[in-house]
């Protein structure tokens, strides 16, 4: 059974009414779009999942209609590639039914904020973080009945000079203390009801930062969340290749290959040198042997945060 049919079975089996179209997975009672990128490569012409006539319904509702799909802005996307199906496990698995409406909701305010330790926020975003543990500084933790249900990290303070608008219309420069928001991340299967911002301010209040940048990962989040909590957008950053082990389904940036591995795995996929993959535009799946898979994410966008206290808005000449 292939990728996408795993998928399927997964959410017949769960009763939430679907439709299908190609690769897309069309939740029309729930305002999502789960779209599904198999490691198969469009070069080859021996497959595209996205012809019309691969169209089908599945569905445990007789009113859900085809109609629902197309254009609708109001739906959100997921971007689902197929390391992570397989690599994600149950936690994904319970991630994707929370994004659904299906999850045990908690509420920010009935927990405690904790700051704690790398060690025990590792653990933690092993568990319930995309792209697991990362290097940081500050680490806060939401306690709900003695069990952490979120996670929030933060970078050391960085010396930036910053230009600042302010709303009289000038511009002035300062120097100011700019932090990165590094993870976040809440028990799979839960939605902690304002579980950010509770995290967020407490961080804020710990180190008074003049400005906190962070980053949307476009497979999951349009970055509303972050506009909601006063974030500012401020541009996209490209998206970045990664090499899939097929036996494993473990992924690295292809900028960590070394040279001598990255040219066994170019030659093995027919790919004649970087310059033609870099040329490659509006396809995620780059090259594909029976070992290695070689993909692009979508990307990311940048938000930015800038503290009450400096009255205006830090400019980017470089977003």
């Amino acid at each position: 059974m292939g990728f996408e049919e795993d998928v399927i079975r997964f959410f017949k089996e769960t009763g939430i009414g679907f439709c299908r179209r190609g690769n897309d997975l069309v939740f029309c009672g729930k305002g999502i779009v789960l779209h599904l990128i198999p490691f198969v490569c469009e070069n080859t012409g021996t497959r595209d999942c996205r012809e019309s006539e691969n169209a089908s319904c599945v569905s445990s509702q007789s009113d859900v209609s085809m109609a629902c799909i197309g254009g609708d802005e109001s739906f959100s996307t997921i971007n689902l590639f197929q390391d992570y199906w397989y690599r994600g496990g149950a936690c994904l698995k319970d991630r994707l039914m929370a994004h659904l409406g299906v999850y045990e909701p908690v509420f920010a305010r009935k927990c405690e904020v904790v700051r704690t330790d790398m060690n025990t926020v590792s653990a933690f975003y092993a568990m319930h973080h995309s792209y697991g543990p990362a290097k940081s500084k500050y680490h806060y933790a939401l306690y709900h009945k003695g069990e952490i249900v979120a996670a929030a990290s933060f970078s050391s303070a960085r010396r930036m000079r910053r230009k600042i608008l302010h709303g009289t219309g000038c511009i002035s420069e300062t120097d100011c203390r700019s932090y990165e928001w590094v993870r976040y991340a809440s028990v799979s299967g839960m939605r902690v009801s304002g579980g950010m911002g509770r995290l967020f301010k407490a961080f804020v209040s710990d180190t008074d930062p003049d400005d906190v940048m962070s980053y949307a990962d476009m497979e999951w989040s349009s970055g509303k969340i972050y506009r909601a909590m006063g974030f500012e957008d401020a541009g996209f950053k490209a998206p970045v290749d990664f090499i899939v082990d097929l036996a494993t389904y473990c992924r690295r940036p292809v900028s960590r290959v070394d040279e001598r591995e990255l040219a066994a795995v170019m030659e093995k996929t027919g790919m004649a040198s970087l310059a033609e993959i870099s040329s490659v535009q509006g396809k995620n799946v780059l090259a594909l042997c029976d070992e290695y898979a070689w993909i692009r994410n979508f990307g990311s966008r940048k938000y930015v945060w800038t503290n009450p206290r400096l009255h205006g808005k830090i400019l980017f000449s470089d977003p």
